[in-house]
């Protein structure tokens, strides 16, 4: 069983793309109860719900099809936490300004089954945070999602099961193995919308695991899609989004800090490269479990299921 996770809020114009790009994607395999969906609206503000959205497709999928529909806005880890605690097998995370495709989906879980430590495998993109070396841009930007088919297949044909291991995780795509959520659990969600990932990866990496990327499965990805629409919805300049983003960074930087190193500079540094993650990865022992336990109970006043 393979869950496929996406986390909407607000719509945006890449939304109804990404949507069908999954549901398609999972279609070509033709193994309906071999995936299940988990659509999850972060509390799209009044206007410009996902939900409608969401009940609409799903008729159209013989896989099973949840959606969650938040009322309190729980941020990227706090939703995470959730997803990866209601997945039902291994656990495909994509970002809603990502387009799926199956050769992306088949390399990425290729790779996962080459070997037991590969607990977290990402796909190659035209836009890869942390990692430029995973960029894959084609000759010209795709007009459709047949533009985007066309060329996973040709990275997939000509990489094949190639992978390379990542020092740590950056969570905008990510295949988690279901031996993985046994054993480490779900993100931390006191971070909000940052370091999740970072330290999910480095939780991962103490069990065991290595963090690996499939260089033979691409997908599309805007890259900061909610932000840069945001902007246009508010109609204010990207700087000031952006500045109430690295805000938010900060912060969540500053609690990875308190967790894993209170020698790490006490401010954001702007990058990954001054924080020491092979000594992060070599620490022993941890002063917390890898383990994190599921996230609250969901109750009315926070979301529910539609």
């Amino acid at each position: 069983m393979l869950t496929i996770a996406v986390h909407f809020r607000n719509m945006a114009p890449l939304t109804p793309s990404c949507l069908k790009s999954v549901l398609g994607a999972v279609a070509d395999f033709g193994r309906p109860k071999d995936f299940e969906f988990l659509f999850v609206d972060d509390t799209s503000d009044p206007g410009r719900e996902v939900a409608p959205m969401l009940l609409e497709a799903r008729p159209q999928v013989p896989s099973r099809v949840r959606i969650l529909q938040f009322t309190r806005h729980q941020h990227y880890c706090r939703a995470c936490a959730y997803s990866f605690s209601l997945a039902q097998g291994d656990l495909l995370f994509v970002s809603p300004d990502m387009i799926l495709t199956p050769h992306c989906i088949e390399r990425m879980r290729q790779v996962a089954a080459l070997d037991p430590s590969h607990g977290v495998v990402r796909a190659c993109s035209n836009h890869v945070d942390c990692f430029p070396h995973h960029i894959v841009q084609p000759p010209q930007p795709p007009r459709n999602i047949a533009d985007v088919r066309l060329f996973s297949r040709l990275v997939s044909d000509q990489m094949g099961e190639a992978f390379q291991e990542d020092p740590f995780l950056v969570g905008d795509v990510m295949l988690v193995r279901r031996d993985v959520l046994d054993r480490v659990g779900a993100m931390d969600g006191r971070y909000y919308g940052y370091f999740g990932d970072v330290d999910y990866g480095l939780r991962a990496q103490h069990a065991g695991y290595r963090l690996v990327c499939a260089k033979g499965a691409w997908l599309l990805h805007e890259g900061a899609g909610f932000y840069v629409n945001e902007a246009r919805a508010r109609q204010v300049d990207y700087e000031i989004i952006h500045r109430e983003r690295m805000r938010t960074v900060n912060e969540a930087y500053r609690l990875f800090r308190e967790k894993w190193d209170t020698s790490l500079p006490v401010d954001y540094p702007g990058g990954m490269d001054p924080i020491d993650i092979p000594r992060l990865r070599s620490l022993s022992p941890l002063p917390f479990p890898v383990h994190q336990g599921p996230p609250p109970a969901l109750t009315p006043d926070m979301g529910r299921f539609l």
